[in-house]
């Protein structure tokens, strides 16, 4: 236990100046987009019963009438639209900071555990390999989480130093709410892709896992909504938009919802995003990936040899996956047996099977390709043949 802890201020300390570079350059530009963002004040007009909403920039407007119209037909006879001046809060910088952190530092953290040396004297310290990989993790977290606690509170004492008054109006328990939901997905980004990246044997394989596995899943819902005739914003389960499977573009959808409510106060926004099915599938979804993510890193990490590292990628969740995963629903979703026909699938179900041949001599680094590659590329072909040939 001594020997982790010796080991977490070792890697504490070695990363403790680009941290601090780090740190200045975010409050630096947070400094400038915090002043830019909150320029501006807003009026807001908004009917408690009717649930009506409209803003305006609080300086000369040229549609000026034609909000004073929106306004004449908002008004309830029970309740008048009530006045809410704002000034923006830029929370989209510290949240879009976080979800590039979540990125940069996987890879920041595990980049040297690539190389079969490095990989050998690490496991020659007297610490296990769990610990070992656990003590990385938690450091990467600190990488993850400061720079993100520094812009989130630059930017609510540059708020208050503009407008005090405005500020003690903020929303505080939607605030803390948001607040919390960003550390959530940055655990959950952040373990994911440290888990995906750690299934490699390469930085490069590392990288694409990490990447492939941002997107995925909305390609493969993509491809089974075009085989099965659905639309993905209409669809029940996917009503938050499709782009749900994308983890960073649903927490994004859903934080910008609770911006808006500590802003202005007007909880409908909030109530409106949790009212369909989709948000409460995709945060209970996000949330058990997170949670696997964590326990395949550590049930992994005992299972990592040196001697793996530098070789091909042949993880159960990398190339051998991914590839068939991404191709085949892409593919099958090119096909169109309703007119009018459009060589346009066609040519797209080439350039599918093209990009998995790529993919194949990547992960094999060269064309010795095997069976189970044959079959996929073979599946692939037909299907192309198939789009070209309706």
């Amino acid at each position: 236990m001594k020997t982790n802890k010796s080991y977490f201020l070792h890697q504490l300390k070695a990363n403790s100046r680009p941290l601090i570079v780090v740190a200045i350059c975010v409050l630096i530009l947070g400094f400038y987009i915090c002043i830019d963002n909150m320029d501006r004040v807003y009026t807001h007009y908004y009917n408690d019963d009717t649930q009506q909403y409209v803003h305006i920039i609080d300086k000369e407007h040229p549609n000026g009438q034609y909000y004073d119209e929106v306004l004449d037909k908002m008004v309830d006879y029970k309740t008048p639209p009530r006045e809410i001046k704002t000034r923006e809060l830029a929370l989209y910088y510290p949240v879009v900071l976080l979800v590039i952190m979540c990125y940069v530092v996987p890879v920041w953290m595990f980049a040297f555990t690539k190389k079969r040396r490095n990989l050998d004297c690490c496991y020659s310290l007297p610490i296990s390999k769990r610990g070992f990989g656990m003590t990385n993790y938690l450091v990467g977290l600190v990488l993850v989480f400061i720079p993100f606690l520094l812009s989130y509170i630059q930017n609510l004492i540059i708020y208050a130093s503009i407008s005090f008054e405005m500020f003690k109006n903020l929303d505080f328990s939607v605030l803390t709410t948001h607040f919390l939901i960003c550390i959530l997905m940055g655990l959950i980004l952040y373990t994911l892709f440290v888990f995906v990246f750690n299934e490699a044997n390469t930085v490069l394989d590392g990288c694409i896992f990490i990447i492939a596995y941002s997107v995925i899943g909305f390609f493969i819902l993509l491809s089974v909504s075009n085989v099965f005739n659905f639309n993905l914003y209409d669809y029940y389960v996917l009503k938050l938009d499709g782009e749900c499977a994308i983890p960073f573009a649903y927490f994004g959808e859903l934080l910008s919802n609770y911006e808006t409510t500590v802003e202005r106060g007007v909880m409908s926004h909030i109530t409106n995003a949790w009212a369909d099915k989709g948000a409460k599938f995709w945060f209970i979804f996000w949330t058990i990936v997170g949670i696997l993510s964590f326990v395949g890193f550590v049930l992994g990490l005992n299972n990592k040899k040196a001697e793996q590292t530098e070789d091909i990628s042949t993880s159960v969740f990398g190339y051998k996956t991914l590839i068939p995963l991404a191709a085949i629903p892409g593919v099958i979703s090119t096909l169109d047996f309703n007119p009018p026909y459009s060589y346009g699938d066609a040519i797209s179900a080439m350039f599918i099977t093209l990009a998995a041949v790529v993919g194949y001599t990547v992960y094999r680094r060269g064309v010795k390709y095997k069976i189970s590659d044959y079959v996929v590329m073979g599946i692939l072909l037909l299907f192309t043949v198939i789009s070209a040939s309706i």
